[in-house]
């Protein structure tokens, strides 16, 4: 090779790692120049000596990706005391672990700090940092309301037993979370949600008087059940049953329905194939059958045997299906339940 295209690719691959590992400002850059304050308060050398520690052992937990040791221990320092650089580091660490919103809160008080102190290196890395991570920051919006659709007197919310503002949208790590609304004299309501990244997520919460029964958000009122007609074209329309029945047994209804409109149309088609098959034998009496109509006779006959088959199959399969669903189904409500019958198979499918 040429020793130019040598030297090129050698420098590309400088350029490379450098700009990989750029990003890490306090990380990777010497422990003592960055962590040792320029004038330490008076007393306070064993946390000083113990903060430079900290900050060795997250340098070294960087370097071999234990991130999370990484992110531990420059807690432990900022802790001690902080500073801009520290709060860059931890913000990294806390990015690479996939605390997001975490990360962005650090970031933006790297930022403050170093413009206050000067730090322009800092300022730049943080005001880039920032900028990249702002859009991929999840956000919770809990609104709560009692009668009227007001918001109680005096209802406060928490987000991980942290107090958070009602209807305001609050910065959250990416995963799951608990939110419990308070407000005097009604019960609290206790919810779990799970966010992602870039995700904005609204928690509609309903407050009742202490006693009654607790709703989270909107109830949506049930929906008619409906069948769904398979290969047979069998359809077979059922009103909601009582709500005591449940979804599975109203399943299970519809389902034993479908079986009884299968094994009718079994017995219908095989009355036909019957007919048929004695007017096939009454034309071709021998082997072979001496007239075109004889022969037709005898395809039809076999045609509407095969219908009648696979009726009396899809029947069967059905009202056993229906039986096993009416003894196995939970009594609950669902929003819609939906049937197919088909030529030896049966489709249930429900949705709460």
């Amino acid at each position: 090779m040429d020793p130019m295209m040598l030297a090129r690719a050698s420098f590309r691959a400088r350029a490379a790692r450098v700009a990989s590992l750029s990003s890490l400002v306090l990380v990777l850059a010497e422990a003592h120049a960055l962590a040792q304050p320029s004038t330490p308060p008076e007393g306070a050398t064993n946390a000083e000596d113990r903060r430079t520690q900290l900050y060795r052992e997250a340098t070294e937990a960087a370097a071999a990706g234990r991130w999370s040791d990484a992110r531990d221990r420059l807690t432990e320092a900022v802790a001690i005391r902080s500073s801009p650089k520290l709060l860059f580091s931890l913000a990294q660490a806390e990015e690479r672990l996939g605390a997001i919103a975490s990360a962005h809160a650090d970031y933006v008080r790297a930022l403050e700090g170093a413009r206050a102190a000067g730090q322009g290196e800092v300022v730049q890395a943080a005001e880039q940092a920032t900028a990249a991570l702002e859009p991929r920051v999840p956000r919770v919006r809990v609104v709560a309301t009692g009668v009227g659709d007001d918001t109680p007197p005096g209802a406060t919310a928490t987000l991980d037993d942290r107090p958070m503002p009602l209807g305001v949208a609050v910065s959250v790590d990416p995963g799951a979370h608990r939110v419990v609304v308070r407000a005097p004299g009604m019960r609290e309501v206790t919810s779990s949600v799970a966010i992602g990244e870039r995700q904005q997520l609204e928690v509609p919460v309903r407050l009742v008087a202490e006693g009654s029964t607790l709703a989270l958000g909107p109830v949506p009122p049930p929906a008619p059940v409906s069948v769904v007609p398979g290969p047979l074209a069998a359809t077979v329309a059922a009103a909601t049953p009582p709500s005591s029945l449940g979804p599975w047994r109203t399943v299970a209804l519809i389902v034993a329905g479908a079986g009884l409109v299968g094994v009718g149309i079994g017995a219908g088609f095989g009355g036909v194939s019957i007919s048929k098959h004695s007017a096939a034998e009454a034309s071709c009496p021998g082997v072979t059958c001496p007239t075109a109509g004889g022969s037709g006779l005898w395809s039809d006959a076999v045609t509407t045997g095969n219908v009648s088959t696979g009726a009396f199959i899809a029947g069967g399969v059905a009202l056993v299906a229906g039986g096993v669903l009416w003894l196995v189904a939970p009594r609950s409500q669902a929003s819609t339940a939906q049937v197919g019958v088909g030529l030896g198979s049966v489709n249930v499918s429900a949705r709460w």
